[in-house]
């Protein structure tokens, strides 16, 4: 099952995300500052990549392909995300069920979990915001 078109689509959900979470959700961000990690989001089908350095003060976010080091490289189908965020997959039946790879330690992956809490409730906003069918 495809849910964006194109890396395009995936990117505009993806910008409005995350923007919002650090707009709307201050403690989300903090708390991937107080990680201290940089961590390296790699999406397939289609294809995206998102860098998060929670070692910048705010954290730094960057699209596209980020010629920077990461502690934490987290490698997923998009369909995967969007599942996650809407409630229908945790993160820890993906990462068990083989739907997500993880590089680094494994443990760090839930330093991701108050960014996926915060964007859980901004997702289906932004899907009609963006037009995407769900």
């Amino acid at each position: 099952m495809l849910v964006f078109k194109d890396s395009d689509q995936l990117y505009a959900v993806l910008t409005q995300l995350f923007s919002e979470i650090a707009n709307n959700f201050p403690e989300a961000t903090n708390a991937v500052q107080d990680t201290g990690i940089a961590m390296r989001l790699k999406f397939s089908n289609p294809a995206a990549e998102i860098f998060i350095d929670g070692k910048m003060n705010p954290p730094n976010i960057g699209y596209n392909h980020q010629n920077k080091r990461s502690d934490l490289d987290v490698t997923l189908p998009a369909v995967v995300f969007h599942e996650i965020l809407l409630n229908e997959l945790t993160l820890k039946q993906a990462f068990a069920s083989g739907k997500i790879k993880i590089r680094g330690t494994f443990w760090k992956a839930f330093s991701l979990e108050p960014i996926l809490q915060a964007g859980k409730l901004l997702y289906p906003e932004i899907l009609l915001h963006q037009e995407i069918n769900r």
